[in-house]
């Protein structure tokens, strides 16, 4: 994959892009984030408070921390955009 999968938010200043083996994280168009699909579980999970809405979560694999974790309203978008992710992570030959 040459070109970037993104999603941006921007009311929140926030771009989402993922390429073969990695995930960026933009705020503001400067990189906050660059972390490797190896390095980290990638979980999208229901916001209890809303219905029909998910936060995407990104925890380090080796402790568990929290690194970033995101939510939009501009939906259907993200919505969109996290299959699309969820789907590119589950071919990963390592996620096997």
């Amino acid at each position: 994959m040459s070109t970037p999968s993104s999603f941006t938010d921007v009311d929140q200043g926030i771009t989402i892009e993922f390429f073969e083996t990695h995930i960026s994280i933009l705020r503001n168009q400067q990189s906050y984030l660059r972390l490797n699909f190896t390095d980290v579980i990638i979980a999208p999970a229901p916001i209890a408070e809303s219905m029909n809405k998910r936060a995407l979560t990104i925890f380090e694999m080796k402790t568990g921390d929290i690194l970033f974790r995101f939510t939009s309203q501009k939906q259907p978008e993200f919505e969109a955009f996290i299959e699309k992710l969820m789907n590119h992570i589950y071919m990963l030959p390592s996620n096997h």
